[in-house]
């Protein structure tokens, strides 16, 4: 274990001595230059085909991206997984997956077919219901994602 500033922690390791990478709820901390600084050393520690694996809160779930991500004031800026794949590419890294994690639990979940039996019409009732399943994705949708991500290996652009 190195204890310090990130970047600087990562600059003490040698070039392509590391076969994996993790960080676990680290880059949303992070104001941007320190983020591509660090992804930048990340990339040179990993050896060739080394994987980085990221975990982060998911914004595009609601109830995170609008309360529970300002719960931590060191939190600097909501990372969608879309824009922390650019940053990925950019920074030299092949992104293999996304990978949604952590659902809310069931009974935190929206009712569903609170509706039923007030419309006679099957295809109003179908339309709510997918309705009432893209609201519940929309707010109670998966807290955080991951990505999996690898350093080019030897004749792919290391």
């Amino acid at each position: 274990v190195i204890h310090g500033d990130v970047p600087d922690a990562l600059r003490q390791l040698a070039d392509s001595s590391r076969g994996a990478v993790t960080a676990i709820h680290l880059l949303e901390h992070l104001p941007p230059a320190t983020l591509f600084a660090t992804l930048a050393e990340v990339r040179r520690v990993l050896e060739p085909g080394g994987l980085l694996v990221l975990e982060s809160p998911n914004p595009h779930c609601l109830r995170v991206g609008a309360s529970l991500y300002w719960r931590d004031p060191t939190h600097q800026h909501p990372l969608l997984p879309e824009t922390l794949e650019l940053y990925l590419n950019a920074a030299g890294f092949a992104v293999e997956s996304v990978e949604l994690l952590h659902p809310f639990p069931e009974e935190q979940r929206l009712a569903f077919g609170a509706h039923q039996g007030t419309d006679s019409d099957p295809a109003v009732a179908a339309q709510v219901r997918r309705l009432e399943q893209r609201l519940d994705a929309l707010l109670n949708g998966p807290r955080d994602f991951a990505i999996f991500a690898r350093r080019p290996g030897l004749g792919e652009g290391t």
